[in-house]
Order: C-alpha cells, then structure tokens, then sequence
C-alpha cells in the first residue's frame, strides 16, 4: 500500500517528492536520519567550547595563556562569562532549522508541513543535546576538573557540588532567547531594513511590491523546538534550583505577549498544520520530566543516598508508563477528528431543548395550587398504596431470586482495573465536592460582591472559574469552534476545472506568468509590451523610470494578483 495524504491543498505540496518510488524514499530517510545524528554529535564540540567559556575560572586554570582575561575590569569578565557564551550558543542554534528544512525536503516529505513537523522533532532534538546536556555537563565539568585530576577518588561529590552550580548559564541563556530575542521582535528591525534598504536598492518592481504586499510567514518548526527547551531546562531543574522557574515563568509570559502581537499584526500563516505542532510540543516537555528525574537520580547516587534513588527509580517507571498511556489516548485523535463531531451541534441543541422544557414543565408544576383539600381531590393521588405494593413485590423477587453476584464491572478483572477504577471514582467525587461547594448560596453570594460568576449558565465571556469548574460547557468542541472569526476571512474562490487540475503539476495547467516592466519617458516599454503580449501577458503600469534611472513602484496599479492581506 502507497501512502495517502487526506485534506492537503495544492499549494503545500512538493511535488518533486511525488516521482520518488518506494526504495528511493527509504533510502533517503535512512540517510538524512544518519545525517541528523551526525551532525548532532559533531555540533558537540562547538556547544561544549560555549560551556567551557561560561566558566571562565575553570577555562583560565586549564588554558594558561588566557590569564590576560582575568586582568580586564570585572564588567568586561561578568559580560564575558554570563552573556557572550549564551549569545554566541543562540547564534550557533539559529542556523540548524533551515539546514533541516534542506533535510526534511531531501527525504522525500511530500507535504510542507510535514516538512516543518520534521524540523521541529529533529531541532527539538538538536535543543536537548546541545544547549540542555552538553552545556550542563562541559560547564559542570569544567568547574571541577582540576580538582578531579588533583583528586580522582572525590570525583563523586565534587560533581555533585558543581552541578546545581551550571544552572547560572541558563539564567542567562532564557533572558537571551526571551527578553532580547522578544524585544528584536518588537523593533521589527529586519522587516524595516527590508523595507527601507532592500527594497530601494532593488530594480524589480515585483519584488519591492511583495516586500511592501506580503506578510511574513512563521517557521513553526524552528519555533517550537526553542521554547519546548526553555520548559525542559526549567523542569530539570526545578528541584536542582529552583530559581531557574522564576526566570522561565517571566521569559515565557514575556514572549507571549509579543508573539500575540506578531500573530494579529505582523505575520500570517498560510500552510495548514492542522494544530500538530502544538500537541507535539506539549509532548516534548515531558523529556524535562525524564531528564529531571535523571538528574536527581545522579545527585542522590553521587551523594551516596541509596533510598531517594529507589523512590526516583519509580517514579521514573511512574512517569513512562503516563507518558505512554498519554501518547496512545492522544494519537489517534492527532491524524483524525471523531464522525460525531458532525452531529455534535445537532445534539446538544436537543439537549438543550428537553432541558429547556423540563424546567418549564417543573415550572407550572409549581404554580399549580397545593395544600391538603387539593392533596385530598386529586384523582392521581395514591395515599402511599401504590408504593407499599411495589416494596412488597420487591421483597418477594429478592426472596425467590438467586444470590447477589458481581456482573459486569471490569474492576474484578485484575489490580490495575481496580486502582484506575478507584481513581476515577475519586477524581469524580474530589471534583463534584469542590463544584458543589463552589456553587453553594454562600459562596456564590460572596464571590458575586467581587464581580466573579461561577455559575454554569451561558455567558458570553464566562469567567475564569466558570471555565474551570464547566469545562464541558465552555471547552468543548462546538463552544472553541464558536470562537474563530470565520466570517473575517476571505471567501474562496475556485475556477471552473479546479477539481481536475488543482492536484496535477502545476508546470501543467498554470497560467504563463505574466511580466512587469517599468515605464520610461523614450517609450521602450510601450514598445516591448506591443511587441510581446502576442505571447506572453505583459504590462507596463505602475511602474515607471526617474530621471536618474530608478524603479518607481505605484502599487494601487500594480498588475500583479492581490497578495494575501487581511486587513
């Protein structure tokens, strides 16, 4: 069987990937995988010099020639150790994502998307080994390795001072990435050099039109990887030192922020990842957990505590076992959406009618008159016959029928159905106390003084506790769908034989590109356009020649086709 790609437009198709045969994709897989792993080794080295100068006590006792740095002003030092290895080891990171967008592509990856969800698992990879583990030990190492050589059999709790102490690089390493990085990405200097620079340099009115029409599209893949390692290098060493949290918490609130703003005003996306870039990011933070547990594992071992390593051990196990039962729960949903989600709508409307009438039916109940002559009257009424006969029927089946017996509780079945049955049943009943106390008279009293609803009625703008405590009212599937602005967007407009031609090669069935000339006063493009458009469409407008021969672009007469602008 040949594989099938469900929902993908035309657009994010790479279409050279298409002519490969079966042996030349695994070929190809199997070599840019070899690749990958090669170049994560043998980025080593570089990554692990950047550890050495974060220490430079250390890398002056080991490199004698480097005394002179001591001798600068203790600024110029501090600078030296706490911001330059972080600057120079995002530098060297920021490279990797296009060399696997190379990779991806050359492996045959027929979609773009998949292309970048290859990127961001690989890059993620990259992040792990070179700023995470090899950083940690070379800069841990590195404090300590004289004092090894002098004392090898010391190793043990000297590495086990100087570990918790390689967590200060990273405190400058997430200011890097998050406040710097967040505020470069306010300055929009790029963008305005672009603008400003670039696109007067260039002659090609085309060009300077897309550089002026175009939004500019982010790289989830090489996005992603960098922040899923912030949350990694922050769970490792949450407990090591947990000042790291701190510094990670402020970062990451930062950089949302600004790319809140990025999103809604400077870029946009036009590839469909169909949401998988985040799931998988989620997923990758519980290597912070693995690590974390790695990491204390180590400590407690290098200190000689044997007990704590036992408990680490299983909850080591515990953390496997939860990510595999997370992974199997989430993945079939990841490649497709359940069929009742079609009718999903339809049926909480019908819900929500039968509700509607049964309190209104409660309703006239209870303004229908009530007292002992009406009790007396009615004709329904029973005086408690009805109900001492179906207790005594009751009595006699219990009596004539067999002996009570389990039946059909998957919790006898073996320990774990008992314990994950036991839990359930816990986690229900902890929440339904907590709703019901929540709701009480009192509470609601109190917390509506202060302005906070937590009712599960439907408002518009339900509060953060009334999404809490009704998740299955306010995040559900059809409430989060209500959310996206679908009438903003721009009505789709296909040709007459799309559906024949959108999935064959565009080379096949696009129109000839059309070209664009600037106009001159000797009338040169006059003449070119009349001796051209026999062939090929041709155009002269919105753009003209100065007298000092440069491109003036007018781009409300540009002929070129609508570029993708929401405004």
């Amino acid at each position: 069987m040949s594989v099938r790609l469900l929902g993908i437009r035309p657009d994010e198709v790479i279409w050279n990937s298409l002519r490969m045969k079966w042996w030349e994709l695994i070929m190809r897989r199997t070599g840019i995988m070899a690749l990958v792993l090669a170049a994560i080794v043998f980025w080593s080295i570089p990554a692990a010099f950047v550890g050495l100068v974060s220490n430079v006590d250390s890398l002056v006792r080991l490199v004698p020639f480097l005394k002179w740095i001591k001798l600068l002003p203790k600024l110029i030092t501090g600078f030296i150790q706490g911001f330059l290895p972080a600057l120079a080891l995002s530098l060297l990171m920021a490279a990797v994502p296009f060399m696997l967008r190379v990779c991806g592509r050359a492996s045959g990856l027929p979609s773009m998307h998949q292309v970048e969800l290859f990127t961001q698992n690989a890059y993620f990879a990259f992040q792990v080994v070179q700023v995470f583990l090899i950083t940690t030990l070379t800069s841990a190492a590195s404090g300590a390795i004289t004092e090894i050589v002098k004392n090898p059999l010391g190793a043990k709790d000297l590495l086990a001072k100087s570990l918790p102490s390689a967590s200060d690089f990273y405190l400058s390493y997430i200011l890097i990435q998050c406040v710097l990085s967040g505020c470069k990405d306010v300055l929009q200097i790029w963008p305005f050099l672009r603008h400003v620079v670039l696109a007067k340099i260039t002659d090609n009115p085309r060009s300077r039109y897309k550089a002026w029409r175009e939004l500019t599209t982010p790289g989830w893949g090489g996005i992603f990887p960098v922040y899923s390692n912030m949350g990694v290098i922050a769970l490792s060493y949450s407990c090591i030192s947990p000042l790291v949290l701190i510094f990670a918490a402020f970062g990451l609130w930062f950089i949302q922020i600004v790319w809140k703003y990025k999103l809604i005003y400077i870029m946009d996306s036009t590839h469909d990842s169909k949401g998988l870039f985040y799931p998988q990011a989620l997923l990758h933070l519980i290597v912070g957990l693995y690590l974390a547990e790695i990491c204390m594992i180590g400590l407690f071992a290098l200190n000689s505590s044997f007990p704590p390593v036992v408990l680490m051990l299983i909850f080591l196990l515990f953390t496997m076992l939860v990510h595999m039962s997370i992974s199997d729960a989430i993945a079939p949903l990841l490649v497709s959406l359940p069929q009742t989600m079609k009718i999903e709508e339809d049926i909480q409307i019908e819900e929500k009618q039968k509700a509607d009438a049964a309190v209104a039916a409660a309703e006239e109940a209870s303004e229908a008159p009530t007292g002992a002559a009406n009790s007396y009257y009615d004709e329904t009424q029973t005086f408690g016959e009805a109900t001492i006969e179906s207790e005594e029927e009751e009595e006699e089946e219990e009596e004539g029928g067999e002996e009570h017996v389990v039946t059909g509780t998957r919790a006898m079945e073996g320990a774990s159905s008992v314990r994950s049955t036991a839990m359930e049943w816990f986690k229900g009943s902890t929440k339904k106390k907590i709703r019901d106390e929540f709701e009480s008279p009192f509470f609601k009293h109190w917390l509506g003084k202060i302005g906070i609803n937590i009712g599960p009625e439907n408002a518009d703008k339900p509060s953060f506790f009334q999404r809490f405590l009704h998740p299955e009212e306010y995040e559900d599937f059809i409430a989060l769908r209500k959310l996206i602005p679908a009438d903003s967007l721009p009505n789709m407009v296909y040709a007459e034989n799309h559906k024949y031609c959108n999935y064959t090669p565009p080379d096949m069935w696009m129109p000839k590109p059309s070209l664009w000339i600037p106009r001159d006063d000797a009338r040169v493009s006059r003449q070119e356009v009349a001796h051209t458009r026999t062939y090929t469409h041709i155009s002269d407008r919105g753009a003209e020649l100065d007298k000092d021969g440069r491109v003036i672009v007018y781009f409300e007469q540009a002929p070129c086709d609508e570029a993708r602008l929401l405004m």
